[in-house]
This record gives C-alpha cells, structure tokens and sequence, in this order.
C-alpha cells in the first residue's frame, strides 16, 4: 500500500492519473448533480400541477352540491378521484373550513387546525392574483382551491398527494449517476494510464540518464530526441548540457593543476606583495608627514611675521634713539623688555606646533572643542590674512576618547583645505562654520565651508590614495586622515555637499567600545 501511494503521489506519472480520475469524478458528479437536481425541479412541478389540477377540478364541479349539502354527491365526486396512485387525501371544505366531505371518514365533521392546514388558508387569503394554494410537508404535496358560486366563496376543497414516487425515481437517478461516476473514473485511469505511459517512458529514460551523471559517469545513453515535442526538446537541451559539463569538467582540472602550480609559489609572492605594500606604506607616511611638516613651517611663518615686524621695528627705534643721543638705561630697558615678550610668544607658537605633531601616548578623554580650539591656533593668523570669518557652533560640551593630539592634525587638515578652496575660488565673503555635537553614541565635529561644494562625480574619490584635483598637491591628505580616523580613533569621516559648500564631519566614539 505504501508503495502504491508512494508511487501515485511522488512520481509524475501517478499525479497525472491522479488528476485526470479526479477531474472525470467531479465532472461527473457536477453532471449527476445538475441532473438530479432539474430532474427533481421538474418531478415536483408535475406532481404539484398534478395536485393543483386535481383541486381546481373538484372545486368547479363542486359547487351544487355544496349549496345543497348533498353529502352523498360530494362523497361521490372524492370518489371519482379513487384511480389516482398517489392520492393520500382528497377533503371538500364549507366557508369556514369545516370538512363535509372526505376520503378519511375519520376527518368528517371536523375543522383542521394543524400548522400545514392553518399556511393553506393564510396562503389562500394573501393572494390576490389565483384561487389556488400549495404547500409541501412531510414529502407531500398539499393543494388547496376555492369552490366559488356566484362570485361568493363559499368552501373549498384539498387534495394531498404523496410524493414518495418523486423520490424513489430521484434515488433510482442517483444511482445510476454513482454508476456512471465509477465508470468514468476507471475509463479515465485507463485512458490516463495509456497515455501517461508513452509520455513517462523517455522522461524514465532521461531520469536514469541524470542519476548516472550524478555518480559521475557522463557516457550515458539518451533516449531518441528526433521530433519537436517537448521530450524530445528537453533531452536535447540535457545532451547538450552533459557536454558541456563534460568541457567544463575537462577545463576544471586543467585550472586545478595550475592552480595547485600556483599554490606552489604563492605564499614567496605573498612575501614580495607584503613587502611592496609595506614600502607603500612607509612611503605614503612620509610623504603625509612631509606635507604635514611643510604645512606646518608655512603656519610657523605665517605665525612669526608679525612678531618679526615688531622685533625689527624695535631694534630700528633702538638705533634712532641711539643715533638721537635718546637711548639712555630706561629707554633699553623697555625696548629689552617689549623684545622679550615678542621673543616669549615666538617661543609659544613652536611649543604649540611642536606638541599638536607629538604622537599621544594613550588614550583619554577629552572635549572635542579643546581639539577644535587648538588646531585654529595653529591656522589663525594665515585664516585672518585672507579674511575668512571662523564661527564655532557648540551648544553642548562633548568629550570623546582618543588621540588629542591626532585629532587636532586631522582638523588642522581639514581647515587648510577648507582655507585653500575660498582663496582659490575667491569666494566672498569666505567663511568657516565649525559645528560640534553628538551623534548617537559618537561625538562628532563638522567643518563647513561655504566654497561650493565637491563636484558629484569625484565625491566618491576624494579619499582614495593619490586622488587630486591640485596641481602641487600629493593627494595624500585625506586618504591619511580617513586611515588616522578609522584606525587610530575607532571613528569615521564622510564628506558631503550642503547648499553653500562642502562639510567634513568626523566622528569619534564618546567611551571604549
């Protein structure tokens, strides 16, 4: 048993039979359906006119002897009615609905109140359009008339049929039609089963073909695949398919051998390649601490100016008042002392450089605005030269954990380039918007310009390594400080566009993670 329900519902030629046997049983049975049911219609309509007719006749030849009380005449008239088979009672009526006369002595003399005579009369009096009513109970057929005289009512008379002859030629119907059924279903398996069995033969055929290749063996026989079927369509397409698997299996180990020969001398190639990216990498960090260092001399210079101007312009009032016989003890003193002080702020601006280019020794937690604050001393007095207005928008204290120092290169970084593009494109008037604020678990410091923007199609590139647009620049820069964000301070860096220029937001974490 189980083989067979294995076999019919897990193999294509037994869902085929399957569903060719269940769509002749229900097309069979909507057929036995729809015939039972307007056989059924029909049957019950001739008996119902048959009761119907039967009522009329006895009220129109009724009246006479209703008006004259012959008993004898009406029980003669319900006896003519003797020859009709399915006749269970035939009753004539007076106005109230007492019986005078009937096929049941039983019933004589009395007024039937029973719910199926009570609906008889209620049906009578509701409709206005006919004489007759008609109710089925109990598998019978009730048929009710008027026995008019004169235009006056004035009884009425019943005739019950029984309907057991509809239904025992109804259950003759549907036997028949089970029978029918049954004949169906088996013609249809054969006629499925015949036809399944050509179809399936090649597709058994190509299945074992499939289950060979599987094991590994491509010399395989294919059933014949002349003609324009689907079959034979199918195993054309798997003929071809085995030789291609058969190429590819051929060119799979030829690709193996040399990949095993390559696997020979990989691992001194790895060597060589970690060896040329170390040096790769060496390089790029001397060239980003040559770029670093010369940014740095031309921030010292820039610094240095002004307090150079005031030292020469001391030592030429020195020489003046000597030259004027003016330069007495108080007069050197002073000149000495104002010389000290421009001497003192020279000194600071290098402790300045010297400490933001200092490698951190560990991590700590600082605020991000002493970073922010420190990396503009250091590009000040070149951002005042150009005219280019700093705002600092902090509306909070954010501390991070990280690499002070290392963050405020990165932000000295980013202010020079900022700085460089208002000069270049002459925007005015220039202007440095420096946001701080916390994103999530992060704390973060966006640098705004307002020079217009990155173009689009080298947004995506501007942190790749050698990546630039300047003529004198090694586009290193921001490739460095992307690495020192991503592996220093466990952060990120993004670059986007705003309506008036181009922002740089740099994310630090606020703990450890």
């Amino acid at each position: 048993m189980k083989v067979f329900l294995d076999t019919l519902l897990h193999s294509i030629r037994g869902r085929i039979i399957l569903g060719v046997v269940v769509l002749h049983a229900v097309l069979m049975g909507m057929v036995v359906y729809d015939m039972s049911v307007r056989q059924q219609d029909f049957m019950q309509k001739q008996i119902a006119n048959e009761g119907r007719g039967l009522a009329v006749t006895l009220a129109a030849n009724a009246p006479s002897w209703v008006l004259s009380r012959d008993l004898n005449g009406l029980g003669e008239l319900l006896h003519s009615l003797k020859g009709v088979e399915s006749l269970r009672l035939a009753l004539i009526l007076d106005g109230d609905g007492k019986v005078i006369a009937a096929s049941d002595p039983a019933l004589f003399g009395l007024k039937l109140d029973d719910p199926p005579s009570t609906r008889l009369m209620q049906g009578l009096r509701h409709t206005q359009d006919t004489d007759t009513s008609q109710l089925w109970h109990d598998g019978m057929v009730d048929s009710l008339a008027e026995i008019v005289a004169g235009g006056t009512r004035i009884g009425y008379t019943r005739v019950v049929l029984d309907g057991a002859q509809v239904q025992e030629e109804l259950d003759t119907i549907t036997r028949k039609g089970l029978a029918y059924i049954a004949a169906a279903i088996l013609l249809g398996a054969l006629a499925a089963w015949l036809l399944v069995r050509t179809m399936t033969h090649r597709l058994s055929q190509l299945s074992r073909a499939a289950d060979s290749i599987a094991e590994g063996n491509l010399q395989v026989d294919l059933p014949d695949y002349r003609g324009r079927d689907e079959v034979a369509r199918l195993t054309r397409d798997f003929a071809q398919m085995a030789e291609a698997l058969e190429r590819d299996i051929s060119e799979r180990e030829r690709l193996e051998e040399s990949l095993r020969q390559l696997n020979e001398t990989l691992e001194q190639r790895v060597r060589e390649e970690i060896a040329k990216n170390r040096d790769k990498d060496h390089l790029l960090i001397e060239q980003a601490r040559h770029v670093a260092l010369g940014e740095i001399l031309r921030n010292i210079a820039h610094h240095w100016r002004q307090p150079l101007n005031t030292l020469t312009l001391i030592l030429t009032n020195i020489k003046d008042a000597a030259d004027h016989g003016e330069l007495d003890e108080a007069y050197l003193d002073k000149a000495v002392s104002e010389g000290y002080g421009v001497a003192t702020r020279m000194s600071g601006v290098i402790d300045n450089f010297r400490k933001i280019i200092q490698p951190d020794d560990e991590k700590v937690l600082f605020p991000l605005r002493s970073a922010v604050e420190r990396a503009l001393s250091l590009i000040d007095a070149d951002l005042r030269v150009h005219g280019i207005e700093v705002k600092i928008d902090a509306p909070e204290e954010v501390s991070v954990l990280g690499y002070p120092n290392e963050l405020a290169q990165l932000l000295l970084n980013l202010l020079n380039n900022a700085k460089e593009v208002l000069v270049e494109r002459k925007i005015i008037p220039p202007a440095i918007r420096i946001r701080i604020h916390r994103d999530g678990d992060y704390g973060g410091v966006a640098i705004a310009d307002n020079g217009g923007g990155i173009p689009a199609e080298i947004l995506g590139k501007i942190f790749d390594p050698y990546f630039t647009t300047k003529q004198k620049s090694s586009g290193i820069g921001l490739y460095m400080s992307k690495m020192m964000v991503e592996k220093n301070l466990a952060g990120t860096i993004r670059a986007i566009n705003t309506p008036e220029g181009a922002e740089f937001v740099v994310l630090v974490p606020l703990t450890a993670a």
